[in-house]
C-alpha cells in the first residue's frame, strides 16, 4: 500500500480511534493544539488535535499535509478581510494528492467533503500562508442509486426489496443514520410510515463505520391493505425503504419571492421500480415527466415489460450545491416535475375490460 491509498488508511484510522471532544479553559487553548503523542494516547481531541495526529501519522509515511482553516456553516459569502474570528473549524489538504481531509467526521472517506464544508473560503496555514476555496459538490460524485422489486398480490398488499447503492455525501449521511440504528428494522418501519402505503420491514447493509468497503443496503419489506383491488385499482409507484424518495423534493417546494441562496446540494439520483401484478390486470401507465435546465433534470419513463411487469425509471441530477435567489425558479421547475411523477396514478384493470 503506497500513495493515496496510504493517505486513506490514515484518514480511516482518525476518523475511527479519534473521539470528536472539545474543552477549551482559556481563549488560547481553541487555538492550540494538543502534542500529537498526547492525541493518540488519550484517544479524543478536537478538530486541530485530530489534524496534528493525522499530520504526523501522514508524516511518518511520507506525505505532505498542512492545516486548513475553514467556516464550518451554511454560509458562503467571503467577507473583505479574513480575521481569526472568522474560522471555527480544521482540517487538513494533502497537497501532493490535491485532496481535503476532515478527520472529525467519523462517515467521510478522504476527499468527500459535507456540503458545509464544500466550495468555501479556506486559509491554508502554511510558513507564508495563503487562500483558496475548497471543491464545491459535483453530481458526478455524489450519487444515489435504488432499485425496487415489488409484488402487488391480489389482496392488494405489496411485498418488495430496496436495494440502495451509495457514493460521497450521500454515503456518508447514510452511514451516520445507518450506525444508530441497531436492528435496522426501527429505521425500515419509520420510512415506510412516511408512504402512501405504509408497512414494515427491516434494513441489511455493510458495515456503516467500515469506510474502506462501499456502502451497500437493502430493504426487505411488506405493506398489507395498500391498494383496495376493485374493478380498477389506483395506486402511486410505492417508495418502500428509500432514503431518497421523490416526494423528498417537496421540501425544496415554494412560491414565496427568494431573497437568499436554496442550499441543495449536487447529487445524482436514479430509482429503477419492477412491479409484478396479479394475473388477470393490465396496467393503464402515466406519461413520464421531464424537467431540464442549467440547474439540473428529472426524468421519468413508464413501460410494460415482456412478463406484463410495470417498469418505472426515475433520474434526478442537481448540478449545483447552493442555486442564487434569481434561479430558484429553475430549480422549483425540476422539483415540480419530480414531485407531480411521485404523484402520478398507476392503473389496473380487469383483462377484460
Amino acid at each position: 500500500m503506497k500513495g493515496i491509498d496510504v493517505a486513506k488508511a490514515m484518514h480511516r484510522y482518525v476518523c475511527r480511534e479519534v473521539r470528536y471532544v472539545a474543552v477549551w479553559l482559556d481563549a488560547g487553548s481553541s487555538w492550540v493544539p494538543h502534542r500529537s503523542d498526547e492525541v493518540l494516547r488519550r484517544g479524543y481531541g478536537d478538530c486541530k488535535d485530530q489534524y496534528v495526529l493525522l499530520a504526523a501519522l501522514l508524516r511518518a509515511k511520507g506525505i505532505r499535509s498542512n492545516a486548513v482553516l475553514v467556516d464550518w456553516d451554511r454560509s458562503w459569502r467571503e467577507l473583505g478581510v479574513p480575521s481569526p474570528s472568522q474560522f471555527d473549524h480544521c482540517m487538513a489538504y494533502l497537497p501532493d494528492f490535491d485532496v481535503y481531509s476532515n478527520p472529525v467526521n467519523p462517515f467521510a472517506n478522504l476527499g468527500s467533503l459535507e456540503q458545509a464544508l464544500s466550495g468555501k473560503f479556506v486559509v491554508h496555514a502554511t510558513e507564508l500562508g495563503t487562500t483558496g476555496r475548497t471543491p464545491e459538490g459535483t453530481a458526478a460524485a455524489n450519487s444515489y442509486r435504488v432499485e425496487h422489486d415489488v409484488a402487488l398480490a391480489a389482496d392488494g398488499s405489496f411485498s418488495g426489496t430496496t436495494k440502495m447503492t451509495v457514493e460521497g455525501r450521500p454515503s456518508a449521511r447514510l452511514r451516520a443514520i445507518l450506525a444508530g440504528d441497531a436492528t435496522g428494522e426501527g429505521l425500515a418501519d419509520d420510512l415506510l410510515a412516511r408512504t402512501p402505503e405504509g408497512g414494515f420491514g427491516r434494513i441489511e447493509c455493510s458495515d456503516p463505520m467500515d469506510l474502506s468497503t462501499p456502502l451497500a443496503c437493502k430493504g426487505v419489506w411488506r405493506s398489507e391493505h395498500a391498494v383496495a383491488m376493485d374493478s380498477e385499482a389506483w395506486f402511486t409507484t410505492p417508495a418502500g425503504t428509500d432514503f431518497l424518495s421523490p416526494q423528498k423534493g417537496r421540501e425544496f417546494l415554494s412560491h414565496a419571492s427568494r431573497n437568499f441562496p436554496t442550499v441543495v446540494g449536487a447529487v445524482s439520483v436514479a430509482w429503477r421500480h419492477t412491479i409484478r401484478i396479479p394475473a388477470g390486470r393490465s396496467a393503464r401507465l402515466p406519461k413520464g415527466r421531464s424537467a431540464q435546465n442549467a440547474i439540473g433534470r428529472f426524468t421519468s419513463r413508464y413501460s410494460a415489460a415482456p412478463d406484463g411487469s410495470i417498469v418505472v425509471e426515475r433520474d434526478l441530477r442537481i448540478e449545483r450545491d447552493v442555486v442564487p435567489a434569481a434561479q430558484y425558479p429553475m430549480l422549483r421547475a425540476i422539483f415540480e416535475a419530480m414531485d407531480e411523477d411521485a404523484r402520478a396514478p398507476l392503473v389496473l384493470t380487469n383483462r377484460a375490460n
